[in-house]
């Protein structure tokens, strides 16, 4: 049976299958995600479900951080730091105008 998609459903899937393979391909999965996922707290939950491995693990580096040598749910908390820092830093920019 023929599958009909929209423009948005088509474009969705395939990207997502996409990056699902190139992740595979590349090995660029940053941490086992079975276990590791029930071990994290609902507060990183967010960030590890919205962004691709392959981004955290590039975001870890671009902070400096060694993606080793550091937990799973340490990077997740360095990576939310930052975020949190730089919405603090454009909250009070906005602030100040």
């Amino acid at each position: 049976m023929l599958n009909l998609y929209t423009r948005k459903q088509f474009f969705k899937q395939t990207i997502g299958q996409s990056l699902k393979a190139l992740n595979q391909l590349f090995d660029l999965n940053l941490f086992s995600s079975s276990k590791t996922e029930n071990n994290i707290s609902s507060k990183f939950n967010a960030i590890a479900s919205d962004f691709s491995p392959s981004f955290l693990k590039t975001e870890t580096q671009n902070l400096g951080l060694d993606i080793n040598s550091l937990k799973h749910e340490d990077a997740l908390k360095a990576i939310h730091e930052a975020m949190e820092k730089q919405r603090q830093s454009t909250e009070d920019h906005k602030n100040v105008l």
